[in-house]
């Protein structure tokens, strides 16, 4: 069988597959807006949802910074990070525990992140972090983003930063000595 062919078929087959996930998803969808009366969301069937996005980016004295750690209710965390030169970084993901996850979350929202304004202090020679924190319940979370320069302005951002920070020493403890 030539390979053009062979390719059509098994993007044919692809497609049929996607359309019949489609299909049974806005059954299921149906479904249940039929039992409340209206139209809702179609059930997740992902495991795995975003609680927190930190970024941290821009120039600093030293040089460009940019680091980013994302964190799901599966317990997967990820972390990246350049070095001051920017030409170069270091990245790292795995799986802590879940009720780690939802610990992390109820401190977080306990410390006020789903409060917080974005900071009306710039700064230079600063980067500028921004964290979305997410409250989960399935594909249509509620999320709140904010960014700050400076975390010691008196706004509640330092209590936030300081367990973000206490996750990531945690969670990777070698990461920024070696090279990240």
């Amino acid at each position: 069988m030539k390979q053009s062919t062979l390719w059509k078929r098994t993007g044919a087959a692809i497609g049929l597959a996607c359309a019949a996930i489609a299909i049974g998803a806005s059954d299921r969808s149906r479904a249940v807006a039929g039992d409340r009366g209206g139209v809702v969301a179609a059930p997740s069937f992902l495991a795995q949802e975003p609680i927190l996005f930190y970024d941290i980016s821009g120039f600093g004295f030293g040089g460009p910074i940019h680091q980013r750690l994302s964190v799901y209710n599966s317990g997967l965390a990820s972390i990246s990070a350049t070095d001051f030169t920017g030409q170069s970084g270091n990245a790292a993901f795995l799986y802590t525990s879940v009720d780690r996850v939802r610990q992390l979350q109820h401190d977080l929202i306990q410390a006020g992140a789903f409060e917080l304004p974005d900071s009306p202090w710039v700064g230079f020679d600063v980067p500028l972090t921004t964290v979305t924190v997410l409250k989960g319940g399935g594909n249509d979370q509620r999320a709140h983003t904010y960014s700050y320069f400076f975390i010691d302005t008196g706004d509640g951002y330092s209590q936030v930063s300081l367990l973000i920070n206490a996750f990531i020493a945690e969670t990777f403890p070698n990461f920024f000595s070696n090279g990240g």
